[in-house]
């Protein structure tokens, strides 16, 4: 599995698939860890690799990728950046002893 995901990369490839039977087998070895039948069964169902595909392809239908590339020029940041421009002034962490008063009982 890591060996398909290292290949995926050196081809310029995203390794989802690889990542994602990675975190069902994880998956799966937690749910065997927990105590029951229900949890053992889903267990089973995570190792089995068309299940895990099947899984995949249910849980890929539903992503939304966002900003795939887009807006970028040459790498070198956003084609319309927002510029706030504002002022500030540093504020000590503690004022001067001078300015420390003491209540007179």
């Amino acid at each position: 599995m890591l060996l398909d995901a290292r290949a995926r990369l050196e081809q310029g490839e995203t390794p989802l698939a690889a990542a994602f039977d990675g975190l069902c087998l994880a998956a799966a070895g937690i749910l065997l860890v927990l105590p029951g039948f229900i949890t053992d069964a889903m267990a089973g169902l995570l190792l089995l690799p068309p299940i895990r595909r099947l899984l995949l392809i249910w849980v890929a239908s539903r992503l939304v990728v966002v900003g795939a590339g887009r807006g970028h020029q040459g790498g070198h940041g956003p084609a319309d950046p927002t510029i706030i421009e504002t002022e500030y002034h540093v504020v000590d962490a503690e004022p001067p002893a001078s300015e420390h008063k003491r209540l007179e009982p």
